[in-house]
């Protein structure tokens, strides 16, 4: 009876060892998908990672080209400020004015950039650009009266005026 008991204890044994190897096989085989699908995931991962900091680094390159842009253009602006020129002038007595004299403002009410040299009547912009000058002029009703607006010696405009004897 032991060489039954030993045979039947031996094939239930191998049985058992089948069966464990089955499982054993089934669960490393199940373990290796996992893995390999853990594996593929940390591959998707990582180039997500890649395009993102990509991604990152454009955003940034553009977003320093843009304070770049900005910071030039307040400085540029600031610079202009600096020069920034406003007149306004009257003259408050009446003159008797000679052919080539040159105006002088006797009440100078703005003068930001202080453009204007009341001591020769001459406004000298400091900077170049556009520049607008108006005028409002009476004279005598009896009187013809010339008046030009130079720059720089040379006639931009010429204002004629007559007085009541030509109508």
């Amino acid at each position: 009876m032991k060489v039954v008991t030993v045979l039947l204890t031996f094939v239930a044994f191998a049985k058992c060892n089948q069966d464990f190897e089955k499982v054993e096989n089934k669960e490393v085989g199940d373990i290796k998908k996992a893995l390999l699908s853990l594996t593929d995931e940390v591959k998707q991962l990582r180039n997500r990672e890649k395009y993102q900091n990509g991604r990152v680094s454009e955003l940034e390159s553009r977003l320093n080209e843009e304070r770049a842009a900005r910071n030039t253009s307040l400085a540029k602006r600031a610079l202009e400020n600096e020069y920034t020129v406003a007149f306004y002038g009257k003259i408050n007595d009446l003159a008797q004015v000679q052919q080539g004299d040159i105006l002088q403002f006797n009440n100078v009410i703005t003068d930001i950039g202080h453009a204007y040299d009341t001591s020769t009547g001459l406004f000298t912009a400091p900077t170049a650009g556009l520049y607008v000058f108006g005028t409002t002029i009476m004279i005598e009703q009896h009187l013809d009266t010339h008046l030009g607006i130079y720059v720089n010696n040379q006639k931009m405009t010429n204002i004629k005026m007559f007085g009541t004897e030509h109508m």
